[in-house]
């Protein structure tokens, strides 16, 4: 029978990754490089998902030994079931959680940001145009421009 603490290190792993990956974010953020995000946002997105999986599997495993399927249960299970390995491992793996959650919540700061200025340039160009607007219902252009026609006087 498998203990819910079997999975500790492929989720350590996955997380390490995630890390990684998020770093990676981090830096394709800060640099300017929007090109890149879809590439990043894409593994991001597949590796939380394992994570997801990894974690949904071991509450099936502590919901099999008796706990319910919760963090808390894990710490209950580990503190009274668990060897030494297995403290350690949970341990460092809640550690690596805090800091890819500080990590995510950097980057969400950094996507904010760059949200923040790319509407403040949208409000200059629009509010040169006059009108507020950059193309009208149509999906044309609606920038005013001077009413005189070419080559008329």
């Amino acid at each position: 029978m498998q203990k819910p603490a079997d999975s500790l290190a492929e989720e350590f792993a996955a997380l390490s990754q995630l890390q990684s990956l998020l770093q990676q974010e981090q830096t394709v953020l800060t640099a300017g490089q929007a090109d890149a995000l879809p590439e990043v946002i894409i593994a991001k997105g597949n590796l939380i998902s394992d994570i997801a999986k990894l974690a949904d599997a071991r509450h099936q495993r502590l919901v099999g030994a008796g706990f319910e399927a919760s963090e808390n249960s894990m710490q209950s299970w580990i503190d009274r079931h668990g060897a030494a390995a297995d403290k350690q491992q949970w341990s460092d793996l809640l550690q690596m959680a805090q800091g890819v959650k500080e990590q995510n919540r950097l980057n969400g700061l950094l996507i904010n940001k760059q949200m923040q200025v790319n509407q403040q340039t949208l409000n200059i160009f629009a509010n040169q145009l006059g009108n507020g607007s950059f193309y009208g219902p149509n999906g044309q252009s609606s920038g005013r421009t001077s009413a005189r026609k070419f080559g008329a006087v």
